[in-house]
Order: C-alpha cells, then structure tokens, then sequence
C-alpha cells in the first residue's frame, strides 16, 4: 500500500518539535496525537537537533528561522555571483543606468528565460512555470 506525502507547514513542524523538546513528551505519543507518522517526527527532531548545533541542513529548507535566513540570503550571494561571472564586464559599468539595464537584462532576459537552474530539474524559471500552471491551473478546466 502506498501513501501520499503529506506537506506540513514550518510552523506545524516546529510545534510538533517543541512537543518532543520542550514539553519532553515522546516522539511515538507526539506523531500519535498528530496523526503523522513516527518516523516523520523522527526526522525533523534530528533535524532540529542538528539545526541547533549549527549544522545547515544538506538539502531541503531549514526549520529554524536563523538557518532560514542564512539560507535565504545565500541565494541572494549565488545569483548575484553567477550575474557577476555570467554577465557583468570585468571593468564594471560607466554608470548608474548602464548598470541598471544590464542588471534588468540579465534577470529578464537572461536568468529567467536562457539560464537554466538545477533547482528547476536544469529547466529555465520561465519554462518551470508554463509547466507548472499548465498541469495544475489548465487540468482544472
């Protein structure tokens, strides 16, 4: 028999977790009570544990706000790393508007609809969505 993955919300993660942490119940009453499986639980209190020792998570978002963060904003470094190296000269811009229409190109012409991202199984961002909303947006017509 298989089941479907359910998708839970940080929020409803950390609840369970503070449940297992704070509270000092045990993981199989926690999951019980949840109605989510033990393993699950399991999971994310390592994660958790982890998190708190200051361990990024390898994959997947983080389920403390501080490691969220972090992770937000190395995103913000990769994309402006790889507009650096993909796109800007070498010696910069002569001015405020050159850089501005190139920093537009760049996300509009080039990032979204050229470049493709690992994140998106190697698909552009532009391509990813027409995907997206065809499959879930046009079957429900």
């Amino acid at each position: 028999m298989t089941t479907k993955r359910g998708r839970y919300s940080q929020e409803f993660k950390l609840e369970a977790i503070k449940l297992v942490e704070d509270q000092g119940r045990k993981i199989p009453e926690v999951a019980n009570s949840l109605g989510i499986g033990k393993t699950t639980l399991e999971n994310w209190v390592y994660k958790y544990r982890k998190e708190q020792q200051g361990v990024m998570p390898s994959e997947g978002k983080a389920l403390t706000p501080e490691l969220r963060r972090i992770q937000e904003l190395e995103k913000h470094v990769r994309f402006f790393r790889s507009f650096k190296t993909e796109w800007m000269p070498k010696n910069g811009y002569d001015n405020i508007d050159e850089a501005w229409q190139a920093v537009n190109d760049y996300i509009w012409g080039y990032y979204q609809s050229v470049r493709p991202h690992s994140f998106n199984e190697y698909l552009t961002p532009s391509k990813k969505e027409r995907l997206y909303f065809n499959k879930n947006l046009l079957s429900t017509v």
